[in-house]
């Protein structure tokens, strides 16, 4: 077992929601990386390390459920936990698994929801780091 804390990357593009959940999810004890798109968090997902990844379902160059179906395709995320968030209106949930997202949640969330959906998938890295 690693010592190293659960690194969870943000995909989005607006810097606010970013730092938000990264305040949210360092104060839990995960460290948190963010790339502002698609092709940047394809890439960083490809270098490994990457724990979980919360994916924006609306990217300035992919669509966030497209990013689902190539990180998918990728040795390195082939089995990593993907959530997806949007605050896009209809049926998101049916296509997001289809693409490979383990969860969806809606936009806004309330940060308490945002870290039990992240539970979910990862272990609280608090348990291991006193």
């Amino acid at each position: 077992m690693s010592a190293a804390r659960p690194l969870v990357l943000v995909v989005d593009d607006d810097p606010a929601i970013c730092e938000l959940v990264r305040e949210c999810l360092e104060s839990e004890g995960y460290c948190v990386e963010s790339t502002p798109d698609s092709a940047a968090g394809l890439a960083r997902i490809h270098a490994g390390g990457v724990d979980l990844a919360l994916i924006d379902a609306r990217l300035p160059d992919e669509n966030g459920v497209e990013l689902c179906r190539l990180i998918r395709q990728q040795p390195t995320g082939a089995r990593l936990p993907l959530i997806l968030f949007t605050a896009m209106p209809g049926d998101v949930k049916g296509y997001a698994a289809a693409a490979g997202a383990n969860d969806l949640l809606p936009k806004p969330f309330d940060l308490d929801q945002l870290v039990a959906c992240i539970r979910r998938w990862l272990p609280p890295p608090n348990a291991s780091a006193s």
